[in-house]
């Protein structure tokens, strides 16, 4: 398992474009983050996805863990389980792992705002 970047230079960004498997589109969706274990970890918002993965707007990328809950719909429906792959003062990168979305997948504790509440950051 490769460990995360901790910053992007642009070379590496150049390199990353050709590499990719499938475009990004950009989107602005506002989701959460779950720990394996259910937890709540916070908001995000998701600004780019692709087939393979996505970027994801966060306010502690350096407290998330290696491997976590993307959860994208009222009732966490909805989820991906990703792998974060790089890290940003902001944002990390996250790849979707193998599987299909899970529908039906246990929601998030009481008490855990929908990500539709979730309110959309000014960028």
């Amino acid at each position: 398992m490769r460990s995360a970047t901790w910053y992007r230079s642009s070379s590496d960004v150049s390199g990353r474009l050709l590499r990719r498997k499938s475009p990004r589109v950009a989107v602005n969706i506002p989701a959460l983050l779950m720990a394996e274990d259910k937890s709540l970890l916070g908001r995000c918002t998701m600004l780019d996805v692709s087939d393979g993965g996505a970027r994801l707007q966060v306010e502690r990328p350096a407290e998330l863990p290696a491997t976590l809950i993307l959860v994208l719909s009222k009732g966490a429906r909805t989820i991906r389980h990703c792998a974060v792959r790089w890290r940003s003062d902001t944002e990390i990168g996250v790849e979707f792992l193998k599987g299909p979305v899970r529908d039906g997948a246990e929601p998030p504790r009481s008490g855990t705002p929908e990500p539709a509440d979730t309110e959309t950051p000014a960028g």
